[in-house]
């Protein structure tokens, strides 16, 4: 007798992921365990250690905060150069490893995810912003993640994470705008989201995302292929612990990559940087400088490769040491948002119209700043403060009369009661 068997149903289960999205899942498990370690044990204590060291308004050195060697105005020129570009680079040594481990980690994980990019350019920035302004690393340290989302040509979003790091964390936001007038802190904030909203597109829309040349802007197509050998079509199963085993295969490439075009450049970086500093004369600064002062203070202030922060707090030392508005004003917008290293960084990745384009554009817009930074101060800081303290003293003066008339009243009344006492 035959029996009809009806096939069992067996419902796929929860965890019967892709091979690239259980890759994916891992990576990303590796980056937020990562970056939650670095917020919580280094980047925020750091900010709020440095928020407390600001309220002191001075520094012991042009390009660290915590230096470990004294640069003496007794030194000689070579040694002040090799003093501050030892402390560059131990001042930057945290967040560099941060941002060197976390670039390796975002090439693999855009290899493993499909992102695509919106046909709005701004909404591609503000992806970059989601991405850049909790991570809380100063320009150059945000490199090497750049360097990483720029392998998957995701251009728009790189370069705003690249310029929301240092300068829209939200720690570094409220530093700014309780270490200077509101209206200058407002033009700083204001500064980045041009940057990222208005410049980046507009320099995506002139020159596209086709700039990529060279046998090092990309990881090469052996390269590629000798790490996707391995990979399986998306909608194929493996093991947990085949997808880990292929991750530390892809990272090897991906980290050998990262390391290879970004540390060099680095440390080239850090040196010509110290080289800036120590050969501007700070006390230049006090004068208002004419329009040749103020464009090279634009263009070597955009060079400068400073720490996270370290922008604003450096800005206030030279602001409460008597720094012209005008320079304040340069300083406090370019300062941090770009340097030496992002250039060679950008240009090395085969967008060099975008590092010209996006150098230009912002040394264009501080110039001019700069040029109207003394009206601007005047009628939007001093003249406001100019009447609030005429009216406080014209409010000082009514009521010291209101009182001194008081005062009369009383002794003309305690002496017309004597007088009736006297009379009785």
């Amino acid at each position: 007798m035959l029996v009809n068997k009806t096939p069992e149903f067996k419902p796929k289960a929860w965890y019967n992921l892709s091979s690239n999205m259980q890759r994916a899942l891992i990576i990303g498990f590796f980056i937020t365990a990562i970056c939650l370690y670095f917020w919580i044990y280094s980047r925020y204590p750091d900010l709020d250690a440095k928020a407390v060291m600001s309220k002191s308004g001075t520094v012991s050195d042009l390009l660290s905060v915590w230096p470990v060697f004294t640069v003496n105005p007794s030194d000689s020129y070579f040694i002040k150069i090799l003093k501050s570009y030892i402390n560059w680079i131990m001042d930057n040594k945290k967040g560099m490893t941060f941002g060197l481990v976390i670039g390796g980690l975002v090439i693999s994980l855009f290899k493993y995810i499909k992102f695509e990019k919106s046909k709005y350019s701004w909404v591609n920035s503000f992806y970059g912003i989601l991405m850049g302004t909790p991570l809380g690393v100063c320009v150059n340290c945000a490199m090497p993640i750049f360097k990483g989302i720029t392998q998957h040509r995701k251009i728009e979003m790189a370069f705003a994470m690249m310029v929301s790091s240092p300068t829209l964390n939200i720690l570094i936001v409220s530093l700014t705008f309780s270490m200077f007038p509101f209206y200058l802190a407002a033009i700083k904030l204001g500064f980045s989201f041009f940057v990222v909203f208005l410049v980046v597109p507009m320099i995506s829309k002139t020159f596209g995302e086709q700039q990529h040349s060279g046998s090092e802007a990309f990881l090469s197509m052996s390269t590629i292929n000798a790490y996707d050998e391995c990979s399986v079509a998306s909608s194929s199963h493996e093991s947990w612990f085949a997808s880990f085993k292929q991750i530390i295969k892809d990272n090897y490439y991906s980290f050998k990559f990262i390391l290879k075009t970004t540390v060099p450049l680095m440390f080239l970086a850090g040196f010509l940087g110290s080289i800036i500093v120590h050969s501007l004369d700070i006390s230049n600064l006090n004068t208002e400088g004419g329009a040749f002062s103020l464009a090279i203070i634009s263009l070597l202030s955009l060079l400068i490769p400073v720490p996270v922060s370290f922008d604003v707090m450096l800005t206030h030392a030279l602001y409460e040491g008597g720094m012209s508005i005008a320079y304040t004003s340069i300083l406090l917008c370019n300062l941090g948002i770009f340097s030496i290293y992002a250039f060679f960084i950008i240009w090395t990745s085969g967008l060099k119209k975008w590092a010209i384009g996006l150098l230009g554009s912002m040394f264009i817009f501080s110039y001019i700043l700069g040029l109207c930074a003394p009206i601007l101060h005047k009628k939007l800081y001093i003249s406001p403060n100019i009447s609030d303290f005429q009216a406080i003293r014209s409010n000082s003066r009514k009521d010291a009369t209101e009182n001194l008339n008081s005062i009369r009243k009383c002794k003309i009344n305690l002496a017309v009661q004597n007088s009736k006492k006297n009379c009785t």
